[in-house]
């Protein structure tokens, strides 16, 4: 088991499994003493976030493996695209960092014209990252599973296309 080479594991409840927020943390005593006490201070005591991260262990929890594999194959299609750059630059999970050489509000506008368009959501969510350059965070999740490489270059391009004219 991975989590033997650790001396804490944290598991988020809300990136994959679907959970409203919340995490679970295993660790020592010690370890365990001093996040609940901020856990408290920051209000994650919620009681309603346990079951939907409870039902993400069963409907999410075995697609991961999967997830990743398919990114593997899609993320070098997204690091191709003009000015692109994919980071980490092999990603070890499904979840990535884009970033373009664009605004980010022409890339959210290239998106909302997109969906509008196509009712297709690529990439949304982008924020200015560093001079003359935005990034989005990218989950290749269920529904990206029936996206081939050819398709995400194709529509990536048109992204672009859309962006530049914004």
């Amino acid at each position: 088991m991975w989590s033997s080479l650790a001396d804490s594991v944290y598991v988020s409840y809300y990136k994959d499994l679907g959970g409203m927020s919340g995490a679970a943390l295993a660790g020592d005593a010690g370890l365990t003493a001093y996040a609940r006490t901020w856990r408290h201070r920051y209000g994650g005591q919620i009681f309603q976030q346990w079951p939907a991260a409870l039902d993400g262990l069963d409907t999410v929890l075995p697609h991961l493996a999967d997830y990743t594999r398919h990114a593997a194959g899609l993320a070098p299609a997204l690091a191709a695209l003009p000015g692109a750059r994919v980071y980490p630059e092999v990603p070890p999970t499904h979840e990535f960092q884009l970033w373009l050489p664009h605004p980010a509000k022409a890339l959210n506008a290239a998106h909302l014209a997109l969906a509008e368009q196509e009712g297709t959501w690529f990439i949304s969510h982008w924020d200015d990252a560093a001079p003359g350059l935005a990034m989005a965070e990218v989950t290749l999740a269920g529904p990206a599973q029936g996206w081939t490489a050819d398709e995400v270059t194709e529509f990536g391009l048109r992204f672009l296309e859309l962006a530049a004219k914004a």
